[in-house]
């Protein structure tokens, strides 16, 4: 056997459900794929087809691969299809270690991993059957996460929540599981210019619009401010994008909201607003929020999930219920009408961001678990 602390070059696949959008998943799996490559490493992804992660990929010099039929689908026919196709790559590329990201990569990779003896770690991003998930996903996805169990290697929870919860569930034994939280590398601007918030203050929403993330409880929530008293700007596009612009003409605050749709350059929204909001219904630990912390933005979000591992109440930011409009009204009137307050939990954020979600404090614990894992397979 080799030992795990000796660092031998690997062979790593990552695999992944989606190409067609860059989200939090999808921008952990880079960071840590751009490091294990400059660490000597040989690195490979496997994903459904060419779209804007692929070019992100290529643009950071990794490889990638297309898998036909690779979709979150409870089609029995078109995850038989996937698993074959995916198998097909995976004993091609004869990796040593499989890095499953979320949970139908998850689910795949554990079929076949075993049958190329090949070591799975796992990554959910949040697991299926968490709270305010939808009941038949969240059925489906608990049973078979339950059925998979043993076939698993390793899980890297990116929360303590994650973690209580898959234990709690029976999915993962506890020796089975280590919590790394999400990081990000610094920018060279790393905090807003502005000492002063902007009047209207400029509230920030960077999320996909789907059901997950509840830009409508927001929406309302604003609608309930004073006239003029806020700017809202929301960063990304998806299937209920049209459906929330029609809510805004309905509570007649149109004129209050900049659509940017999904951009480049999400850093340069960030270092122009005041304050950071994420309404949502569920997370483990979203990317989103360190990136505004890591700009020196108050947060306000949703007490689901991990959050409030991230979001200190009261001290970088404030968390609300779930879902609760007069709550989140309440939490945004609250800091955009003191200044000072928005601005103290804006530097708090920035200091909390630097002592415990940098790239190396993600990078080093899941380096080591990777190499661990790869060595005891031996």
């Amino acid at each position: 056997m080799n030992n795990p602390t000796d660092h031998r070059p690997l062979q790593i696949a990552f695999v992944f459900h989606r190409s067609d959008i860059i989200g939090g998943a999808s921008i952990y799996a880079a960071f840590v794929a751009q490091e294990l490559s400059r660490q000597g490493h040989s690195v490979r992804f496997f994903v459904p087809g060419k779209g804007h992660y692929t070019e992100r990929l290529e643009a950071d010099g990794l490889q990638w691969e297309a898998v036909r039929f690779l979709a979150r689908s409870l089609n029995p026919v078109t995850n038989i299809r996937a698993l074959m196709a995916l198998s097909r790559g995976l004993r091609a590329f004869a990796p040593d270690l499989i890095s499953a990201q979320a949970s139908t990569a998850g689910a795949l990779c554990r079929v076949i991993g075993p049958r190329l003896k090949v070591p799975v770690v796992y990554t959910p991003h949040s697991w299926v059957f968490a709270p305010g998930t939808p009941k038949l996903e969240s059925t489906v996805g608990w049973m078979i996460e339950r059925s998979l169990r043993h076939r698993t290697d390793a899980v890297i929870a990116v929360s303590s929540f994650e973690r209580d919860l898959g234990i709690q569930r029976g999915v993962v034994h506890p020796d089975q599981i280590t919590v790394i939280h999400n990081g990000l590398p610094d920018t060279d601007i790393t905090t807003s210019a502005s000492t002063v918030p902007t009047d209207p203050c400029r509230i920030i929403c960077v999320a996909r619009f789907e059901t997950q993330k509840d830009q409508a409880t927001l929406l309302r929530a604003v609608a309930q401010l004073p006239v003029g008293k806020v700017e809202l700007v929301f960063v990304g596009n998806g299937s209920l994008m049209e459906e929330a612009r029609e809510l805004a003409n309905e509570l007649k605050i149109v004129d209050s909201i900049v659509w940017k749709g999904a951009i480049d350059s999400v850093e340069t929204e960030l270092l122009a607003a005041d304050l950071f909001v994420l309404p949502t219904r569920w997370e483990s630990l979203p990317l989103s929020i360190i990136e505004a912390m890591r700009a020196g933005l108050p947060v306000i979000a949703s007490d689901v999930g991990g959050i409030s591992e991230v979001v200190i109440d009261g001290d970088t930011g404030l968390v609300v219920p779930s879902g609760s409009v007069s709550a989140m009204q309440k939490a945004i009137l609250k800091l955009v009408s003191d200044p000072d307050l928005l601005l103290a939990m804006g530097k708090a954020g920035r200091a909390r961001f630097e002592q415990h979600f940098s790239l190396d404090n993600m990078i080093q614990p899941t380096m080591a678990l990777y190499q661990t894992v790869a060595g005891n397979s031996q």
